[in-house]
């Protein structure tokens, strides 16, 4: 666990890629695969998301739902929910 200002973020590194959790989309950008997979990584974390346990599938749920918003929020055709739901379970 490393400090960044006033809070504590986890780090994975995984095939040579640091992931570090963060909690929203980056403002005027489209989340590309590794953003997605910080932030599902800090909705998997209790303490962070304000939940007492989620799942892997309602966490992946969740978050295809969030981004299929941010995609109409900046005009991009979407897929379903379940293909994101299913690709986000096989990552």
């Amino acid at each position: 666990m490393y400090k960044y200002g006033t809070r504590t973020k986890s780090r994975k590194e995984l095939g040579g890629v640091e992931y570090v959790e963060m909690e929203f989309f980056p403002n005027g950008r489209l989340p590309v695969e590794k953003t997605v997979i910080e932030t599902m990584m800090y909705v998997l974390r209790p303490e962070r998301a304000g939940r007492t346990s989620i799942n892997k599938s309602l966490a992946s749920r969740m978050l295809a739902y969030v981004l299929i918003e941010h995609w109409n929020f900046c005009n991009i055709y979407t897929i379903t929910v379940r293909k994101i739901h299913f690709t986000l379970l096989t990552k």
